[in-house]
């Protein structure tokens, strides 16, 4: 006699909760900040081994399962630039390979993205190619802060969400209530990164033009000034005048030498710089707080 058993059907899926499916990991290039992301979302960061062979190779192994995981990884393409990007690389590709749900590139600072367009012949959009490499390792987003230019947003063929510090460094001046303000840009591209800030001062400028601030060229900065926020030099010299740059590593160099140059009237009462900077720089470029303090 054959007898037949009905076993009870299950009516919902086994799910991950929304913290065990979010995977947080850190690069090399600024663990400090992954950390205070980390402590903000109330997550710990995942655990990773690094480290490097004799000839200088990476070695990267995640050290749980995080198979059907959303996984963040943070790291910043600064200096170091080549080191860091092959970390990123390496850490997506391990992620793939453990069968990650979703990866997503968090690049604070998105190295190679000054040659976004081909300036003279025989040149190399560097911008699109790092772009290139990431999504072909196995990204499929990308966080990116202030880039270089928003055109790089296109060169992904994945989606590029695109973050603006601008209303942090809006709200931190509009709090100093500094008087008859003056909001210049270092060079025309850098136009519309100062625009946002320029809503606390009197108008925006141009340092210099397309050469950059270095020239010291005082003609350059009449005809930015006057055309982009109808600020005259003589207007000027009796204002506190503030620089906006982007990552560059060298923004206090360019604001200092930009006063050297003369391209500030002498009568003016003070120059100084915002914006953001990358966590880590070639010695050269000074320490990386430069970019924060007053030139």
């Amino acid at each position: 006699m054959i007898r037949s058993a009905t076993l009870p059907l299950q009516t919902t899926l086994p799910s991950l909760s929304d913290n065990s499916r979010l995977k947080l990991f850190s690069g090399s290039a600024n663990v400090n900040l992954s950390r205070e992301v980390a402590r903000y979302l109330g997550i710990d960061l995942g655990p990773m081994v690094r480290k490097r062979f004799a000839d200088g190779e990476l070695y990267i192994q995640i050290q749980e399962s995080i198979r059907g995981s959303d996984v963040y990884l943070m790291q910043p393409t600064c200096y170091p630039v080549n080191d860091h990007l092959m970390e990123l690389l390496i850490m997506v590709d391990a992620c793939r390979r453990a069968s990650a749900r979703q990866i997503a590139a968090v690049i604070p600072y998105y190295g190679y993205a000054r040659a976004d367009r081909k300036t003279a012949g025989r040149e190399s959009i560097t911008a699109k190619l790092a772009a290139n490499i990431i999504t072909a390792a196995g990204a499929d987003r990308v966080l990116a802060m202030d880039l270089h230019s928003a055109q790089i947003q296109g060169y992904f063929d994945i989606p590029c969400d695109h973050v603006y510090a601008s209303p942090v460094i809006v709200n931190y001046i509009a709090d100093k209530n500094i008087e008859d303000l003056v909001v210049v840009s270092p060079d025309v591209g850098g136009v519309a990164r100062a625009r946002p800030v320029a809503g606390v001062g009197v108008g925006v400028g141009d340092a210099g033009g397309a050469a950059g601030p270095d020239v010291g060229n005082p003609r350059g900065l009449r005809h930015g000034i006057e055309h982009e926020g109808g600020v005259g030099l003589r207007e000027l010299a009796q204002a506190e005048a503030l620089g906006v740059e982007n990552g560059h590593p060298k923004a206090r160099g360019r604001w200092s030498s930009t006063r050297r140059g003369q391209a500030w009237p002498r009568s003016g009462r003070g120059a100084g710089a915002c914006g953001t900077s990358p966590s880590g720089q070639s010695p050269r470029c000074g320490p990386p707080e430069c970019a924060r303090g007053r030139s």
